[in-house]
């Protein structure tokens, strides 16, 4: 098989893929995705050449971008980014690609996408930012330089970062949200507090942190 035959029929292979993932998936394009997931940069060009919506949405209303933000696929968000992909855009559960990379823990992604505009006081459908959704202190301390703020009340329930960090144990996210200003003292609906939730956990390494 020559080069040119070689090239037809990767072609083909590609218009398959696309033909099939529309199919199974209610006309949307879940080989975009995948390539997306896999960080296949060459494959994720040669679909869109084919079929050039980059925004693209599959089941669960993600991008190709949130696919390889979410993996931590730099290559492929660059090239996506640079193709105008939709750096804001949410998925069903309200999260943007800087969330999903935050709760992947994709420091150099989340690095990235603070640098090229990522909105760090974004909220999901629950009310969380991504401050909340981080469990790295690295990741958080980017956050923070990028103005997430340490104080986010969740509308209607009243939580804060802290009160996550709190309840799940983590020491030193806890340690870092209080040296950059977190109000210990700020309640949620039930007037529970951050140190309510670490002493309602067990966690007392963050309880005597918070007295």
């Amino acid at each position: 098989m020559n080069r040119h035959s070689r090239r037809f029929m990767k072609l083909l292979v590609i218009l398959f893929l696309i033909s099939i993932s529309q199919y199974a998936s209610g006309g949307q394009t879940p080989a975009l995705h995948q390539a997306a997931a896999e960080g296949d940069l060459r494959m994720v060009r040669q679909i869109l050449q084919q079929q050039p919506t980059i925004d693209t949405l599959d089941r669960l209303q993600q991008t190709a971008l949130m696919v390889a933000a979410a993996n931590g696929h730099l290559r492929v968000t660059r090239f996506l980014v640079r193709r105008n992909a939709d750096l804001h855009r949410k998925n069903f559960m309200g999260e943007t690609a800087l969330m999903l990379a935050v709760q992947n823990g994709q420091t150099n992604m989340v690095k990235w996408l603070l640098r090229r505009g990522g909105k760090p006081n974004d909220t999901d459908n629950k009310g969380w930012t991504a401050l909340m959704l981080s469990t790295s202190v690295e990741i958080s301390q980017l956050l923070i330089k990028h103005g997430a703020n340490v104080n986010h009340h969740v509308e209607g329930k009243g939580y804060t970062p802290l009160m996550v960090a709190a309840e799940e144990g983590h020491a030193a996210l806890v340690k870092l949200l209080l040296s950059n200003g977190a109000n210990k003292i700020l309640t949620d609906i039930n007037d529970r507090c951050a140190a309510h939730f670490a002493r309602e956990q067990g966690h007392m390494q963050v309880l005597e942190i918070l007295q």
